[in-house]
């Protein structure tokens, strides 16, 4: 019986020592997990970091050199190209044909369309501010959208005209009249003018710089509610 006694009591130390030897492992494995784990989330941490370092370069140099100047091009070149199509047709008479009309009408509504669009976008981008206000936000989307139908329409009455010389040639000579263009390029304006009235209501106010968390930048945009 002592002898029995001896061997549980040995059985149960080991045990006992056994178990406390596992807990240990146990516990120092999942410190050593711990400590990886951390070191890793840390070292994901600092690469996205790291990542979006770059990434930020790129947006601010995009924005504020890229955009900008891109848009001074077009300014520069849209402006001087219909600038000199507008002296040549009104300087000289014999230039002044039907379909020089048209396209003179062309150039002036592009011209406008230059010199609101791109200069107004370019200085957006650039200073992340609109300091034109309510009414300036509501004038620059009107007269965008009248310039950028007559355009389209002007060049609708150029194929007309174009289809009713090759095709009818004869019988339309009496319609296609400089006096008659002039009249349809007229109407083209003031129809344009007036169904983009409402334009001025729709577009709601400029949104305030921290609208746009990516660019930080107070937009004059007009709502297309999509």
């Amino acid at each position: 019986m002592l002898f029995n006694r001896v061997v549980v009591i040995l059985i149960t130390n080991s045990s006992s020592s056994i178990s406390s030897g596992s807990v240990t492992a146990a516990m120092d494995d999942g410190e050593a997990r711990s400590s990886y784990e951390f070191s890793d989330y840390n070292a994901s941490s600092t690469a996205t970091g790291d990542d979006d370092e770059p990434e930020s370069a790129f947006r601010w140099f995009l924005y504020h050199v890229t955009t900008p100047l891109q848009n001074g091009v077009i300014t520069l070149l849209g402006a001087s190209g219909n600038s000199l199509v507008i002296y040549v047709i009104l300087s000289n008479r014999s230039m002044r044909t039907v379909t020089n009309l048209l396209l003179l009408n062309l150039a002036l509504a592009d011209l406008c369309f230059v010199g609101i669009v791109p200069p107004s976008t370019a200085y957006q981008h650039f200073t992340l501010t609109w300091p034109f206000g309510n009414a300036g936000c509501k004038l620059m989307h009107y007269l965008v959208n009248v310039t950028a139908y007559v355009t389209v329409y002007t060049l609708v009455l150029v194929s007309v005209i174009r289809y009713m010389t090759v095709v009818h040639s004869v019988r339309t000579a009496p319609i296609r009249t400089r006096r008659n263009v002039l009249a349809a390029v007229a109407a083209i304006w003031v129809l344009m003018l007036a169904v983009n009235v409402p334009i001025l209501w729709s577009v709601p106010a400029p949104r305030p710089p921290s609208y746009d968390p990516p660019t930080n930048m107070a937009g004059c945009r007009q709502d297309c509610g999509c």
